[in-house]
């Protein structure tokens, strides 16, 4: 079982690390889209729950 690691960022870095993420993707809404019905590769399901997550810190 994979041990959860706790990580305590400030408002301005996760903001700065959505920009850096959401910068690599051409159309934001239909990755989102794709990402909640689990239509992404590994790798981009994997961006994705980043992007959810820092979306609930930032408060978006």
């Amino acid at each position: 079982m994979p041990i959860a690691t706790t990580e305590i960022i400030s408002l301005e870095d996760a903001r700065n690390r959505y920009a850096a993420l959401i910068a690599g993707i051409s159309d934001l809404d239909e990755f989102k889209a794709r990402g909640n019905a689990y239509a992404l590769s590994d790798d981009d399901q994997a961006l994705y729950d980043d992007l959810m997550e820092l979306e609930y810190l930032i408060g978006d």
